[in-house]
């Protein structure tokens, strides 16, 4: 195993330029040794997804240096020199698991001429790689969208030439349907399968051309917590004897003492590195693990090094808008419905005083990696007697990702859960 990192970041900075110039990630440095397995964690609108992104080469930075194997961005892409999974799978819903997974190989097939201009089937393919990387924000694509890339796709193309570094393609897709667990679905369309089995897709498909780095943007995020921590040993059992260099996202603490080989902890925006945390448990990881002390003094350290930063704000009435902090009273629409929220449990500060209390934000993307509203719930806080606007919010913990309630009895219901939990927190 070479000393030489694969991942490499110096300095790298990200600033939005738009109508409210923003600064996401400010002099983030960090490296990823070749063969391990690091997750970058902080809290929502830190820029975790934009960094991760150009890594990708999906976007460019402000300042700084990147390197993947000594390649820049642009270069380790078009090279393969890593697959990505992002947090909504990027999958033709036409196409059955199979030949989403063999996708990428088809993608890198060359054309096929005709009489020295591009066959049918080669405008075909162009026109797929289009699609795909029109796709590459991970969030899928429209139900119109999905009729174009149909009709471009409506014929099976051609495997051929039959090998790929010497190995038959269809050789290549069985193993790694196989490798994934889901060789008795091949056949399956994936709008069948369950969320966690078309991550699984998404991650085969990741696999299928044997990249030496992956990029995982919280593959499982969207899971619910008994799915995800059943994914995550997946993840881990397909992984780990591999020799990949993974680099993941996450907001579970658990999750990330799981998985990784050393933790990123991230600061609130603009993004920069607290502390980057040596995970020491034995592999093959199990479940039984998070029973440990180990385990718990782990999670422990993270959570710590979470709770250096705070995010400054002020107090508005009402939803916050451009991250601005939401005034501790719940102003939401209960007739809207369906609804959809996450939330962190959180200490305030307000008036030289803290208080403990929850942060809801909602799904919407306003720009890279951030939500459209952010708003805090406080306990015991009483506004008669304010003398600012100002104020601190320090996060705690990640309770649950964005959850959609379809009515008031469900979703008053699962308020109170969230503040069970965080006052737990806080004892």
């Amino acid at each position: 195993m070479s000393n030489k990192p694969d991942i490499r970041i110096e300095a790298v900075s990200k600033k939005f330029t738009d109508t409210h110039p923003v600064t996401v990630v400010d002099g983030v440095s960090f490296s990823v040794p070749q063969g391990r397995f690091t997750t970058i964690i902080g809290p929502s609108g830190c820029g975790k997804s934009t960094l991760l992104r150009m890594i990708a080469g999906l976007q460019e930075p402000s300042s700084g240096t990147i390197e993947l194997q000594g390649k820049t961005p642009e270069q380790a892409r078009q090279e393969r020199a890593y697959g990505m999974v992002f947090q909504k799978p990027t999958l033709y819903p036409w196409r059955d698991v199979r030949r989403n997974i063999a996708l990428p190989l088809e993608l890198g097939l060359p054309p096929f001429m005709k009489g020295g201009q591009p066959s049918l089937t080669s405008l075909r393919l162009a026109r797929l790689v289009a699609a795909t990387v029109a796709s590459e924000g991970g969030e899928g694509f429209g139900k119109e969208d999905n009729k174009k890339r149909k009709a471009a796709d409506k014929k099976q193309i051609p495997l051929s030439p039959p090998f790929i570094k010497g190995e038959n393609i269809n050789q290549r897709v069985d193993q790694t349907l196989l490798t994934v667990g889901l060789s008795a679905f091949a056949h399956h369309r994936v709008d069948q399968l369950s969320g966690g089995m078309q991550q699984l897709v998404a991650l085969g498909k990741a696999l299928v051309a044997d990249p030496p780095i992956l990029l995982l943007d919280e593959p499982f995020g969207a899971l619910d917590e008994l799915t995800r921590e059943r994914m995550d040993l997946e993840l881990l059992r397909v992984l780990e004897k591999s020799g990949k260099t993974i680099l993941m996202i996450t907001h579970s603490i658990r999750e990330a003492v799981l998985v990784s080989d050393e933790i990123v902890v991230l600061t609130p925006r603009p993004g920069r590195v607290s502390e980057s945390i040596p995970v020491d448990l034995p592999r093959p990881r199990t479940a039984a693990m998070q029973e440990t002390s180990g385990f718990a003094a782990l999670e422990n350290r993270v959570r710590k090094a979470l709770r250096q930063g705070w995010i400054r704000g002020t107090i508005i009435h009402g939803f916050g808008r451009g991250h601005e902090l939401g005034y501790p009273t719940m102003n939401l629409d209960l007739t809207a419905f369906p609804f959809s929220y996450g939330v962190y449990a959180v200490r305030a500060r307000v008036d030289g005083s803290e208080y403990g209390g929850v942060l809801h934000y909602g799904p919407q993307a306003t720009f890279e990696g951030t939500e459209d509203w952010i708003e805090v719930f406080l306990f015991d806080y009483d506004d008669s007697g304010r003398n600012s606007d100002e104020v601190e919010i320090q996060v705690l913990d990640h309770l649950r990702p964005t959850v959609k309630f379809s009515s008031k009895d469900e979703l008053i219901g699962q308020m109170d859960e969230d503040c069970r939990k965080a006052k737990e927190l806080m004892k």
